[in-house]
């Protein structure tokens, strides 16, 4: 027995999304809504005696992480960077110097602030990010932050 899928919008007969479901019998869809969804799946018997189930896709908000901050400092002076977070909280996350990695977990709230203190010119990056529900592709973190050291002019004269 065929199952009817309401609404339309947003199946399709196909993984790829690419062949609109039209409203005939089918017993696989594939979903693909622009909001979330409650899709109802009726199947009717031989005795026209009907069942129906409802399934519900919920979009999140896309995952991403943008590291803010660029400045300069003199030589282990304080640089304030922040992570501005979408998705659903809470987050983590792991940043880098280049050296050594940093985790921060359970972050309920955007922007995250802290506080580095470079000895020389240090480029800092997100290496990974995550959210309540799904694990970032890098693609939606790689950007960074450039904490420039700038010399001091010491004397020997004094």
């Amino acid at each position: 027995m065929p199952i009817i899928w309401s609404p339309t919008a947003g199946l399709f007969t196909d993984a790829a999304a690419t062949i609109p479901y039209t409203g005939g019998g089918a017993f696989t869809v594939y979903a693909n809504p622009a909001a979330t969804t409650d899709y109802i799946a009726t199947a009717t018997g031989l005795n026209g005696c009907a069942k129906k189930d409802t399934s519900t896709i919920t979009l999140r908000p896309v995952l991403s992480g943008t590291l803010n901050g660029s400045t300069a400092v003199c030589p282990f002076g304080a640089a304030t960077l922040s992570i501005n977070l979408t998705g659903v909280a809470p987050w983590s996350f792991t940043y880098t110097d280049g050296t050594t990695p940093v985790t921060v977990t359970g972050v309920n709230s955007s922007p995250y602030t802290f506080v580095v203190n470079p000895a020389v010119t240090t480029t800092y990056s997100i290496t990974a990010l995550s959210d309540a529900f799904c694990t970032a592709i890098p693609a939606n973190y790689s950007t960074t932050a450039t904490v420039t050291v700038n010399p001091t002019a010491f004397s020997t004269w004094l």
